[in-house]
């Protein structure tokens, strides 16, 4: 996965990570991330177990059945805890 580093922070770019497909789907079992940002929108469902996701410096605390829409160009990070 490609990126480029700024300030302590990553970005991604959606030429290098998205391909020529318009959308990712991930089943994610364990995740602790640094601090990033994409120029394409995420969407986040948490289907079983729940997790802490850092959007810019405010913590929101998702669980199973929540939704997070992140527009692109937002610092976040996602931080497992037993998904």
């Amino acid at each position: 996965m490609e990126s480029t580093e700024k300030k302590n922070y990553w970005f991604f770019n959606s030429e290098q990570y998205l391909n020529q497909y318009p959308v990712r789907i991930y089943k994610i079992t364990e995740c602790h991330q640094l601090m990033h940002a994409q120029d394409y929108m995420q969407i986040w469902y948490v289907k079983n177990g729940e997790c802490s996701y850092w959007i810019k410096h405010t913590e929101y605390h998702l669980k199973k059945g929540d939704i997070a829409i992140l527009p692109s160009f937002v610092f976040h990070r996602l931080d497992s805890n037993g998904f």
